[in-house]
């Protein structure tokens, strides 16, 4: 069996489509029912790797799927953001993730500990771009790395005296790796008969 090495995907942040940060995302779905946020986005996670798959999905075409799910139908909306996630795309197979699961998680729990309320009888009609930009917004936290504070570097051994050449960020393949677990842990392909072993759950039986 042949084993397809893992391919490295840019994750689209609200910062990157439309050049400027969305200073209080929470804000952006203030308007929209709690409950329906929490649907929504728990939907989302689930259609990304539902129970019958062993990795998730983050092909092109669920991609293109969920964009168009999230524009509500609306056919300008989803071109609009189509557009700009375009230039990120550099060919066949290079296609940058607008839908992530750490992100709906990240998400999921941000708007669970929020004070947004729930509305009787609510509509998601004309909100579904607000959405689009929480979800966005969110995409740009969870990949964004904490810079290190920057060090001194110095030409001692290069001019006598020791003289700083200026300030540089010490920055390893190590620390990149650390930060990367967060977006990779979601990304294992878990068995779903060893899962209970690997928490340490026993299955119902007991251990053979």
């Amino acid at each position: 069996m042949k084993v397809k090495l893992p391919q490295s995907k840019l994750i689209v942040g609200y910062k990157d489509l439309c050049g400027e940060d969305l200073e209080d995302r929470i804000s952006t779905i203030k308007g929209i029912c709690k409950k329906h946020l929490i649907a929504e986005i728990s939907g989302l996670n689930y259609r990304l790797k539902p129970n019958n798959r062993l990795d998730a999905d983050y092909s092109f075409e669920t991609q293109d799927r969920e964009l168009r799910y999230f524009s509500g139908e609306n056919r300008k909306l989803y071109e609009k953001y189509g557009a700009l996630v375009q230039k990120f795309s550099r060919g066949k197979g290079d296609y940058p993730l607008l839908f992530t699961r750490p992100s709906c998680l990240y998400a999921l729990e941000e708007i669970i500990n929020s004070d947004i309320a729930t509305q009787a009888n609510f509509k998601m009609t004309h909100s579904w771009e607000n959405l689009l930009k929480y979800l966005f917004a969110v995409n740009g936290v969870i990949a964004k790395f904490k810079r290190n504070p920057p060090v001194k570097k110095s030409n001692q051994d290069e001019v006598a005296g020791g003289e700083e050449v200026g300030e540089i960020e010490k920055l390893t393949l190590e620390d990149i790796n650390v930060r990367m677990l967060v977006l990779n842990e979601l990304k294992g392909v878990l068995n779903q008969l060893c899962q209970l072993y690997l928490y340490g759950l026993p299955p119902a039986g007991g251990r053979p």
